[in-house]
């Protein structure tokens, strides 16, 4: 699966979609509008939870978070386990979610795995929101940057722990300064 990443945790999927519209000055915020396909059929009120999470996440890169109903240039697709895309992830061991993409271009949609989210929120003790809007923040990164780009520390790491999802809970599981710089670039140049 060349140009694929997924993000590895323990064992539905959700599409997102995105639009990106820029500011006027590099003081505000840019905006970056979202789409989900909730094809796992995920609960509102955890879908919305999840949705607060990924617009506090960006709101600390200076991105404003948009979610519509439809039109977006980025789209997050919610699979569930029977999925054809949910049976070409099994390839990738504890996925949680994958960012398709070239080794010169992001995707425009990204997989997230309902299922594993539901089992790794158990494995670790955290609250699905959290979880599902932390995987969710982290493979619009990837659609933001390019696919397989990771980072050692912070919500771009390709492995976390019961500790990281600790931090997430508490809204400190972010981008790091560099991802930051990144993300505005991208966005503000499309």
């Amino acid at each position: 699966m060349a140009g694929c990443h997924p993000l590895n945790a323990m064992t539905g999927a959700v599409t997102i979609a995105l639009v990106i519209t820029t500011s006027t000055t590099e003081a505000q915020n840019l905006t970056l509008t979202l789409t989900v396909r909730n094809d796992a059929r995920v609960e509102d009120a955890v879908l919305a939870k999840a949705q607060a999470t990924v617009a506090k996440i960006y709101s600390q890169a200076g991105v404003d978070v948009v979610w519509l109903l439809s039109g977006a240039q980025l789209t997050i697709i919610m699979l569930t386990r029977e999925s054809e895309m949910a049976a070409r992830m099994r390839q990738i061991p504890n996925a949680m979610g994958y960012a398709p993409g070239t080794a010169t271009a992001p995707g425009r949609r990204a997989y997230i795995l309902n299922h594993q989210i539901d089992e790794l929120a158990r494995a670790y003790g955290a609250e699905k929101t959290v979880v599902l809007g932390t995987v969710i923040a982290h493979e619009i990164g990837h659609l933001l940057f390019l696919p397989g780009s990771r980072s050692a520390i912070g919500l771009m790491r390709s492995k976390w722990s019961h500790f990281d999802f600790q931090s997430a809970r508490n809204g400190e599981l972010l981008f790091t300064i560099e991802q930051r710089n990144l993300i505005r670039t991208r966005i503000g140049g499309r």
